[in-house]
């Protein structure tokens, strides 16, 4: 997995000037992300970055010690390659990534064990890279009109959403959830930056115009330019 990704990102600024942000989708890291790493594949993804010299934003696992809990989260990578921030997802998806009431009833986790278990983040949150405020969004998060505009509250330039609709498989789901998803960029005048493991991806910009949207099941490079408000 790791290595498709790298080389489609190398595939993707080969012959260009570069770029201002590397985008991968929600999960796109195979592995659990820890700071320092401890691992040899964030290793590999860190030296990556850091001979690119171009900032990373990826959907990865983020594992808490203290709390002993794992995150379904974003991290942005620096162009040094080391971890500037990271996001939690705050609107886990039932049934999937966590199971409803088993706070009160911890059994369900064991009577229920294909039920994910994640940690939950603290609301909405802005990863910042220099001057520019990114608003993270996992998901099906770009569903919450509220969830956008807390965004838009906290100074975000521009969306970013990364999101993982391969559970769908060959249905109609990846155009509805992109087309529910540009109701954010109507309501907060951002424009959307969207990174998908299955398609589809696009730049919305803040008018909601869909620009440059992949193929669905289809391996591709999206590349673009966004408005920065």
């Amino acid at each position: 997995i790791l290595n498709k990704f790298l080389a489609l990102t190398d595939d993707g600024l080969r012959d260009s000037e570069g770029a201002d942000l590397i985008l991968w989708p929600e999960t796109a890291f195979p592995s659990t992300v820890t700071q320092p790493s401890s691992s040899h594949l964030q290793n590999r993804l860190e030296y990556f970055v850091e001979a690119l010299g171009t900032p990373l934003m990826t959907g990865a696992y983020v594992q808490s010690r203290k709390l002993r809990k794992t995150y379904n989260s974003m991290v942005l990578f620096g162009p040094d390659g080391k971890i500037i921030d990271h996001y939690h997802k705050t609107h886990l998806l039932a049934f999937g990534e966590y199971f409803p009431g088993a706070e009160y009833v911890p059994k369900l986790k064991v009577w229920f064990p294909m039920v994910s278990d994640f940690g939950r983040g603290n609301g909405a949150k802005i990863l910042s890279l220099g001057d520019l405020k990114l608003g993270a969004q996992i998901c099906y998060e770009s569903l919450f009109d509220s969830f956008s505009s807390q965004l838009y509250d906290l100074g975000a330039q521009v969306i970013v959403n990364v999101t993982n609709d391969s559970w769908y498989g060959d249905t109609a789901e990846p155009l509805i959830h992109l087309a529910l998803a540009t109701f954010r960029s109507i309501e907060t005048r951002r424009s959307l930056i969207r990174s998908t493991n299955t398609g589809i991806s696009a730049i919305v910009d803040p008018v909601a115009r869909i620009l440059q949207p992949t193929a669905v099941h289809a391996r591709a490079n999206l590349r673009g330019e966004v408005a920065v408000m």
